[in-house]
């Protein structure tokens, strides 16, 4: 049976092959096998859905999301901590590989 979490880890899977712009009821319900409209039963809207994985990503440290939702200027980003952000942008400038290590394969 669907449940939140689920949704929650298949939506942060979309984030990272196709960006937060990407992240789309549609693309999270076929990365499940669902139809869109399963998703509505948990989450009013994909910006509900959005919001929750973005409290997620700063939650688990995970360095390229919270770098993007900083790109963006996204209000979650206001929860990322100073030190986190330090770390994120010394990867950045110095071009850490293992910043992209975790995004997913996009071919």
């Amino acid at each position: 049976m669907l449940n939140k979490d689920q949704i929650v880890e298949a939506a942060i899977t979309v984030w990272k092959r196709y960006s937060w712009h990407g992240v789309t009821m549609t693309r999270v319900a076929a990365a499940l096998g669902v139809t869109h409209a399963a998703l509505y039963h948990y989450f009013e809207n994909v910006e509900g859905l959005k919001l929750e994985i973005a409290g997620r990503a700063i939650a688990n440290g995970e360095p390229l999301l919270m770098a993007e939702l900083l790109l963006l200027d996204h209000p979650a980003a206001a929860c990322i901590t100073q030190g986190e952000r330090e770390v994120i942008a010394g990867r950045v400038a110095s071009k850490d590989p293992t910043l992209l290590s975790s995004q997913a394969d996009c071919r």
